[in-house]
């Protein structure tokens, strides 16, 4: 029975890490999917907005055709279109820029009616005269004065330059040597293919081969290829703007084979673990004894430290008594000195209070303690900006250095610190400062030298702090956030204490808060090397 569950446990394990790969590796084709819809975009949306902003020209809204031509003209040419054309709401022809390529109606009326409804859009493919003259079409609104959209300007774009952008996006290592990326629209048409010529025009069974790739914004599946019979893995992913999809290809074959791979160095890095989990196992055993006996001590300690609290309190609590006596006998007589032996017995007490302290402090012993080096401050903000990366990125967030390297080589930016602890601060303060920006949120953190002292300035545009709270701001416990500790912000001025600097907060609510690190500069004339 053990046998049996063992290898039932197996299986379920082999099954669940099959699965977690597979995965892995439609997340990462996905992935690379969405960079080159993304490049697309990029692209396209440049010049939809560019001709969003011609159809706000005076000239063009007030659709007069004669004088509407010069600047369609000039668009074309600048923005690469093979020809610009106006309709009215109606579909009907208005002007042209390139008569030469004339457009004289309306193709794709569902990308049409979009842009009347005053949605930029990118049409479907369209063939007007063959493969060769294949074309999409960019469509924006134009509105009158009164926010109606009164007529829509329409600006061809050759599918080549479709090929070309995609081919730009890929580069030398975003695809595998065995794959290859094509895009295809709602009409099952494809927009940009490797093998186009030979694929078009498209026959209905290879219409439906891709059909569903449709239905999940962020599909894949596997079926046969309709040129080579063999059967690949489509992973897709929309582009904006325009109902198509780009969709990566890969021969099923070489994803098991990739899998396999990979699998072979986890597999042989698992056994090496359970092999040293099994040497070690009466290692850990052993631990887990010290370890408990460690506990054991650390508890009596803190109860000998409790019984120890009570009796030193108990020991100030006589000399006090004392002191406070003959202080209350002196104030009686105000107008006569103090007899010496009063001030004797004073002093006596006060020393016996102070080696009482002195004996308890012994139970404190710092973690470890501050190793004081020269530190680049320039070097160090860097360092905790690559290391926050990942979490501005997470949260959309948009982080600014501005250090001008070029203006501040000639100034000094070396304090004498603990390097890992005036890291620690900079990391605490950026990290509150993500936490309280939303998504598109901005962070600057800015370096300057004032006098003696260098400015790390970290200001956000989050919510702000109320003024009641920024009063208790460093009060060890006090935090704000449902899962913090309040320590964060007071280990900060202790740091900064220790240091010789301060920290400063100015907030607005609303607005946003200014975090300012003031650290005291290291002696001119010292270097990195002392």
């Amino acid at each position: 029975m053990i046998v049996i569950a063992t290898l039932l446990i197996l299986g379920g394990i082999a099954d669940n890490y099959i699965t977690t790969k597979y995965e892995q590796h439609i997340s990462d084709t996905r992935n690379r999917a969405t960079v080159i819809a993304h490049y697309i975009e990029l692209r396209l949306d440049n010049r939809l907005t560019a001709l969003g902003l011609l159809a706000g020209d005076p000239e063009i809204v007030g659709l007069d055709a004669d004088q509407m031509i010069t600047e369609l003209q000039r668009a074309v040419r600048e923005l690469g279109f093979f020809n610009i054309v106006i309709f009215d709401r109606n579909g009907n022809f208005i002007t042209e820029a390139s008569p030469e390529f004339h457009i004289g109606q309306v193709y794709d009326w569902a990308s049409f009616n979009k842009a009347l409804e005053g949605r930029p859009n990118i049409s479907n493919r369209i063939v007007y005269d063959g493969l060769e003259t294949a074309y999409v079409s960019l469509r924006v609104p134009i509105v009158d004065d009164r926010g109606t959209v009164t007529a829509v300007m329409v600006a061809g774009m050759p599918i080549k330059q479709i090929s070309d952008m995609v081919n730009q996006s890929v580069g030398q290592s975003l695809l595998r040597y065995d794959e290859y990326v094509f895009i295809m629209d709602s009409n099952l048409h494809y927009v940009m293919h490797p093998r186009l010529n030979e694929m078009y025009p498209e026959e209905q069974i290879m219409k439906g081969a891709h059909s569903e790739l449709f239905i999940d914004e962020g599909g894949h599946r596997m079926e046969n290829s309709v040129l080579d019979k063999t059967e690949k893995l489509y992973s897709s992913t929309p582009i904006e703007h325009a109902n198509w999809r780009v969709i990566i290809a890969a021969p099923v074959s070489s994803v098991y084979l990739s899998m396999v791979k990979r699998s072979i160095h986890d597999m042989i890095s698992f056994t090496l673990l359970l092999i040293i989990i099994a040497l070690c196992y009466r290692v850990l055993k052993q631990k887990q004894a010290e370890k408990l006996a460690l506990e054991n001590f650390q508890l009596e300690r803190w109860s000998c430290a409790s019984q120890m609290a009570a009796s030193v309190a108990h020991e100030i609590r006589n000399p006090l008594t004392s002191i406070k006596g003959f202080i209350q006998l002196i104030m009686r007589k105000p107008n006569q000195p103090a007899p010496q032996s009063y001030l004797e017995i004073i002093a006596s007490e006060i020393e016996r209070i102070d080696k009482l302290v002195s004996e308890f402090q012994m139970l404190s012993r710092p973690i470890k303690p501050a190793q004081f080096v020269l530190v680049d401050i320039i070097s160090m903000v860097h360092d905790v900006v690559m290391l926050m990366e990942g979490q501005v990125l997470n949260k959309k967030v948009k982080l600014n250095l501005d250090d001008q390297l070029d203006d501040k080589q000639l100034i000094n930016f070396q304090v004498q610190g603990d390097q890992a602890q005036l890291k620690q601060v900079v990391i605490n303060i950026m990290r509150n400062a993500i936490d309280a920006v939303d998504e598109q949120g901005h962070i600057e953190v800015t370096l300057t030298q004032c006098s003696e002292m260098i400015a790390i300035e970290i200001k956000d545009d989050g919510v702000g702090i109320p003024e009641e709270v920024l009063l208790k701001i460093g009060t060890p416990f006090y935090t704000t956030k449902p899962n913090g500790t309040g320590l964060g912000l007071s280990v900060c001025f202790n740091i900064l204490e220790s240091h010789g600097g301060k920290l400063e907060i100015r907030s607005k609510v609303g607005v946003g808060t200014t975090f300012t690190i003031w650290l005291p500069c290291a002696p001119a004339g010292v270097g990195l090397e002392s």
